[in-house]
C-alpha cells in the first residue's frame, strides 16, 4: 500500500519548514559530491542526471527523512523510515541465500532512494553489479539520498565491475547476462535483489529463476513494491475456514438478490491472475509470479496511518479554479473556507469517520471495507479487478450492511450510476466521501474523474456569478445572431477539428498543404497558432462564455476576425460577437432557461446538444455528428501530452517567444497521472482533460455510422480511429457546396418581447429570493450552518414551480458548496467560532449576489 502524502509531512506548517530546512543541508552536501564522483566515473551518465525530473519528487517526511513521492498521484514509495525500511530488506534477502564470494553476479532492480545500495555491495562483495532502474526520474533523485560516492569508491577499491541500465535499455536481463558471460566466461551465479517492482522485469526474473515462460506477472495494484521485494515469499495456502466460507456463501446470496448480473459471474469464479493467501499473518493476494500484494501487511509494516481525511478532503476544500476565475466572491468564499480548514484540523481530535454517501475506490484494504461499511448509509464500490472483488467475499462481510450497497467494475459505470442518481434526487452528493484507501493507477485516476463530477455538482460549475453571466447573454444575444435548427447536412465534406494541443505541431504543414480541400474549424486558442502559420479556417468555435476571451482575440488583427463566422453558446458574451463577421449560435446543455429561451423561436425547434462540454473540441464533435457530418478529423485535440511541459502547441498562446510555460500549468490545472495513449504506450493528462476525453468518446459510441479519426499522439479516446496520417480525397466545389448548406441550418429568432424586459424581470425575482435567504440566515445565526443550509434549501426550492422566477437557477450550485462545506464542519464537529465564521462568509456572498442583481 502507499501512502498519501498527506500522511506523511507534518500538518503544521512551520514545523514542516523546519524539517525541510534540516535535511535540505545534507541533500545539498550529498548531491554535489554524487555529481562528481558519477560525472567522473560514470560519463555516460553525466548528460541524464543534469535532467529536471518530471513524474517524481523528493519529499520530507515529518520526522526529517526522505522519501520519493509519485507526483501524478501523490502517493509516496516508503514509509516514515525509508532507511530502516531498506535495511529490512537487504536484511531478508541476505537471511534468504547462501552467497558464494567468488565472482558472484549481482542484479539490482530498481534504485529508489539508495539506501539498499551500499549494504548490499558491502556484504555480498560481488564482482559484477548491474542496476536496473526503468525511470530516470529515480535516479536523479537519488542523488539526493544514495551515498553514491561513497558506492563507487567502494566498487574502485574492491574491483567490482558496475554497470547502470536506465529507461529503455533496463528491459531485457537475460539480454543483458548473455552479453555478460559471453564476455566474462567466468562470471560467476546470479542473484536478484528486486528493490522496486516494475511488472515486465519481474516477469523475467521469476522466468529465469523457474525455467517457466508461460507466466507472467500480473499489473499490481501499486506503482512501485518495496516491502514485498523478493521472488520466493513466504506465503501459505488459505485454507477456508468456516467463517471464511460462511461470509462467501452469505455475500452470493445477497448479490444473488441485489445485483444477479455480477453474482452470475462471481459464483463459480476461478482465479485468474491473482488468488488470497496468508502472509506475515494477514490476508493477502499473491499472482501466478509468486509476487505478494498485501494493504493489511504494509500497513502492520509502516505502522497507523492518520485518520484525517475527512478534514484533508480534496473534494470539498481544494476547488481547482482556472485562473480568470480567481478574483470572483465565489473564489473568495472558496479561499476563506479553505482558511477555515486548518481550525477544523486541529479542533477534531476525535476524526470523524461517519458520511451518509461514500464511494470506495478498491476491495483490497479489508479494514478500509469494515469501515466503510460501519460509516455510511450509500455505499458504492469500485474494484476493476475481479480476482480482487472475488476475495473480499472471503474477508468483507458485505451482506450485512444495511444502507444501499453496489458494486462496480468500470469506471463509466460509477460516473452513470451516480449521475443518474444525483438527477433523480436519489443521490445528494453533499455529504459525500470518496475514499481511495491504497494507490493504484486506475482507481487513482477514476478518483480526479469522480472528485471533478461531485464537485461540479456542488458550485464548480454553476456557481450564482456564471449562471448570472448566462442568463443576462442569452437574452441580449438573441438580436444579434441565427440559432442552430435541429436538421442535418445534405452535403458533405471533411471535416478537420483543430484544437490547440501539441501534436498540432505534426500536423500543421499537412493541413497547410490541403488547405482548400477540407472544412477548417478552429477550437479556441487554436486560432492563434493558425494565424502564425498564416491559416484561415472557415469557422471559429468558442465555449467560453466569459469577456475574457477577448484577451487572446485581441492579440489577433482585426481584420482577420472579421472575415471569420463564429460558432458559440447561446450564452457566449456579447462582446465576443461584436469581433466576427457572423454569428451561429447554439443551444448547448439543458439549462432551465432553454424552454423561456426556445419560446421566441415559433415556427423551428432548436438543436439542444448535450455533450458540448468541457472543452469546445467536445463542442465541435458534438456539433458536427449531430448535423450529420461523415467524418471528422481531429488534429490538436490530445486530451493529453507526454511532457509535462509541453501540453500545447509551441505556436500557442500558453508558451512565451522563448518556449517557456506562460505560467505553471500544473500547478493552476492540478496534477497529471498517466493513461492509455492513442498509438499506444502511455501519456500524461488532468482530471478536466480526462473528463473531455472520456465525454467525447461517449458521444462518438452515439454515432456508429459516422467516424472519428484521431490523428494525435496524446491520449486515446474510446469509439475514435487511431489514424497517423489524414487522407482525404475532396475538391474545392465540394467544401463550398457544404458551406452553404450548412448556413441553412441556422434561422434568426422571432422576438415578442424585448431582451431589457426579460432580464429585468429575472433579475427582480433573483433579488426577492436572495433577500429571503439572507433573512433565513440573519434570524438563525447562531444556528449550525447544516440547519441553515436546509432552510435556504426549501426556500430555493419554492420557487422551482414559477416559469418566470430563475432563482433556481441563479443559486442552486452556490448553495450546494455551502451546503458540502457545512456538512463537513457538522462531520468533523467545527467549534462553534468556526461555524459563526462561515455563516459570516457565506453571508458576504449573498450581499454579493443581491448586489449584483441590483445593477
Amino acid at each position: 500500500m502507499f501512502e498519501s502524502i498527506n500522511y506523511h509531512v507534518d500538518l503544521d506548517t512551520e514545523c514542516q519548514a523546519e524539517a525541510e530546512a534540516a535535511a535540505a543541508v545534507a541533500i545539498v552536501q550529498r548531491s554535489t559530491k554524487n555529481i562528481r564522483a558519477i560525472t567522473r566515473q560514470i560519463p555516460s551518465l553525466a548528460e541524464i542526471i543534469k535532467q529536471k525530473p518530471q513524474r517524481y519528487e523528493i519529499v520530507v517526511n515529518g520526522n526529517k527523512t526522505l522519501n520519493l513521492c509519485l507526483k501524478t498521484a501523490g502517493a509516496m514509495l516508503y514509509g516514515q523510515n525509508p532507511e530502516a525500511e531498506a535495511a529490512s530488506a537487504v536484511a531478508r534477502f541476505l537471511d534468504s541465500k547462501l552467497l558464494p564470494h567468488s565472482n558472484l553476479v549481482l542484479v539490482i532492480i530498481g534504485i529508489g532512494l539508495g539506501y539498499h545500495l551500499l549494504p548490499l555491495l558491502q556484504k555480498t562483495l560481488p564482482r559484477f553489479v548491474i542496476f536496473y532502474e526503468p525511470e530516470p526520474d529515480i535516479l536523479v533523485l537519488s542523488l539526493q539520498s544514495a551515498p553514491w560516492f561513497e558506492l563507487l569508491t567502494f566498487c574502485q577499491a574492491q574491483g567490482i565491475q558496475l554497470f547502470v541500465q536506465l529507461g529503455t535499455s533496463a528491459k531485457s536481463v537475460k539480454a543483458d547476462l548473455d552479453e555478460l558471460k559471453q564476455a566474462y566466461p567466468d562470471a560467476g551465479p546470479v542473484y536478484y535483489f528486486e528493490h522496486l517492482h516494475y511488472p515486465h522485469l519481474a516477469s523475467e526474473l521469476y522466468q529465469q529463476e523457474h525455467s517457466d515462460n508461460s507466466k507472467n506477472c500480473a499489473l499490481t495494484p501499486q506503482f512501485l513494491a518495496s516491502a514485498i521485494s523478493q521472488v520466493n515469499p513466504r506465503t501459505i495456502s488459505l485454507s477456508l475456514s468456516h467463517n471464511e466460507q460462511e461470509c462467501f456463501r452469505k455475500n452470493l446470496a445477497w448479490l444473488a438478490k441485489n445485483q444477479s448480473s455480477l453474482y452470475q459471474k462471481l459464483h463459480s469464479y476461478q482465479w485468474q491472475n491473482w488468488q488470497l493467501v496468508i502472509w506475515q499473518q494477514h490476508y493477502a493476494m499473491q499472482d501466478k509470479c509468486e509476487k505478494v500484494f498485501s494493504v493489511s501487511a504494509n500497513k502492520a509494516h509502516r505502522g497507523t496511518i492518520k485518520q484525517s481525511s475527512l478534514t484533508q478532503d480534496p473534494v470539498v476544500f481544494d476547488f481547482s479554479l482556472p485562473e480568470k476565475l480567481l478574483n470572483t466572491a465565489f473564489a473568495t468564499l472558496f479561499k476563506n473556507v479553505k482558511q477555515l480548514q486548518l481550525t477544523i484540523q486541529t479542533a477534531s481530535e476525535q476524526n470523524a469517520h461517519f458520511v451518509t454517501e461514500r464511494i470506495l475506490l478498491g476491495s483490497a484494504d479489508y479494514e478500509a471495507c469494515g469501515k466503510a461499511l460501519e460509516n455510511s448509509e450509500y455505499l458504492l464500490v469500485l474494484e476493476p479487478d475481479t480476482d480482487f472483488l472475488y476475495a473480499s467475499l472471503f474477508t468483507v462481510a458485505w451482506y450485512q450492511f444495511k444502507g444501499d450497497l453496489y458494486f462496480c467494475q468500470q469506471t463509466a459505470e460509477v460516473e452513470q450510476r451516480i449521475t443518474a442518481q444525483y438527477q433523480s434526487g436519489q443521490l445528494q452528493l453533499t455529504d459525500i466521501f470518496i475514499d481511495q484507501p491504497y494507490y493504484e493507477k486506475t482507481l487513482f485516476s477514476a478518483y480526479h474523474l469522480l472528485l471533478e463530477i461531485v464537485q461540479s455538482c456542488n458550485g464548480k460549475s454553476h456557481y450564482f456569478e456564471k449562471q448570472f453571466a448566462s442568463l443576462n447573454h442569452y437574452y441580449q444575444n438573441i438580436s444579434n445572431a441565427t440559432y442552430l435548427t435541429n436538421k442535418q447536412v445534405s452535403e458533405q465534406a471533411p471535416i478537420f477539428i483543430v484544437g490547440n494541443g501539441p501534436s498540432l505541431d505534426l500536423h500543421i504543414d499537412y493541413v497547410v498543404k490541403h488547405r482548400k480541400n477540407l472544412i477548417l474549424i478552429s477550437c479556441g486558442t487554436a486560432l492563434i497558432t493558425l494565424h502564425r502559420n498564416g491559416l484561415t479556417p472557415d469557422y471559429h468555435m468558442e465555449l467560453e462564455r466569459g469577456a475574457d476571451t477577448l484577451f487572446y482575440l485581441n492579440k489577433l488583427p482585426a481584420s482577420y476576425l472579421k472575415h471569420l463566422t463564429l460558432i458559440g453558446p447561446a450564452d457566449i458574451h456579447p462582446a465576443i460577437l461584436a469581433v466576427f463577421q457572423k454569428n451561429l449560435l447554439v443551444s448547448v446543455e439543458n439549462t432551465d432557461v432553454h424552454q423561456e429561451f426556445t419560446s421566441n423561436f415559433t415556427n423551428f425547434s432548436l438543436l439542444q446538444l448535450n455533450y458540448s462540454y468541457y472543452t469546445v473540441t467536445n463542442f465541435a464533435v458534438d456539433l458536427f455528428l449531430s448535423i450529420g457530418v461523415q467524418k471528422l478529423y481531429l488534429i490538436g485535440v490530445d486530451f493529453g501530452f507526454k511532457n509535462q511541459n509541453s501540453h500545447h502547441a509551441r505556436d500557442s498562446v500558453y508558451f512565451q517567444q522563448d518556449g517557456s510555460q506562460l505560467y505553471d500549468y500544473e500547478q493552476t490545472h492540478g496534477s497529471a497521472y498517466v493513461i492509455n495513449a492513442n498509438f499506444g504506450g502511455e501519456c500524461l493528462t488532468i482530471s478536466s482533460f480526462d473528463m473531455a476525453r472520456k465525454l467525447m468518446g461517449e458521444r462518438i459510441a452515439l454515432s456508429p455510422a459516422q467516424q472519428v479519426f484521431n490523428c494525435n499522439d496524446g491520449a486515446a479516446i474510446t469509439s475514435s480511429i487511431p489514424l497517423r496520417i489524414p487522407n482525404i480525397t475532396c475538391t474545392l466545389s465540394t467544401t463550398n457546396a457544404f458551406k452553404q448548406d450548412f448556413l441553412t441550418l441556422f434561422v434568426e429568432a422571432n422576438l415578442t418581447i424585448k431582451f431589457e424586459e426579460l432580464t429585468q424581470q429575472f433579475k427582480e425575482k433573483g433579488q426577492y429570493c436572495v433577500k429571503q435567504l439572507l433573512s433565513c440566515l440573519d434570524e438563525n445565526i447562531n444556528a449550525a450552518p447544516i440547519y441553515i443550509a436546509s432552510l435556504q434549501r426549501q426556500i430555493l426550492n419554492s420557487t422551482i414551480a414559477s416559469k418566470l422566477d430563475h432563482s433556481y437557477t441563479l443559486f442552486d450550485g452556490s448553495l450546494r458548496y455551502f451546503e458540502m462545506v457545512s456538512s463537513r464542519f457538522y462531520r468533523c464537529q467545527a467549534e462553534t467560532q468556526t461555524n459563526l465564521a462561515l455563516c459570516q462568509f457565506w453571508r458576504t456572498y449573498l450581499q454579493h449576489c443581491l448586489f449584483r442583481l441590483s445593477l
